[in-house]
């Protein structure tokens, strides 16, 4: 394995929708690395766009990541051909309609038809 790769996506990890911005002091001591390491770890990311540079000193996710998720295998492979067939039932019943796969133990949500239709 490739530690600085480990580093970078634990770095990734930090991030919630609790805590979308971050220090790069509270991401040195999160993950008991020395802050030099922490610092060329996002300098690297930030680079390529997966973390981003808010308020002056704060970190948060990028972009980047949002263009890998179309091409996840499940999106491609189940969500693309499916979707036409979704959009006709979700018209038919007038209902909305998802399409989840199973992640472990939870359903992951990979397209959802929103209805057009509010209450009868």
């Amino acid at each position: 394995m490739i530690n600085s790769v480990l580093k970078a996506i634990k770095i990734m990890n930090l991030f919630s929708s609790a805590e979308t911005r971050l220090s790069l002091t509270e991401v040195s001591n999160r993950l008991k690395m020395p802050k030099s390491t922490a610092h060329n770890l996002l300098r690297t990311l930030l680079s390529e766009g997966y973390i981003e540079r808010v308020d002056g000193d704060l970190y948060a996710l990028g972009t980047a990541p949002l263009s890998l998720t179309q091409n996840i295998r499940v999106n491609v492979e189940i969500r693309d051909p499916a979707a036409p067939l979704l959009r006709q039932l979700a018209d038919a019943s007038h209902e909305s309609v998802y399409l989840t796969v199973l992640d472990g133990d939870y359903a992951l949500y990979i397209y959802a038809v929103e209805s057009h239709f509010t209450g009868r």
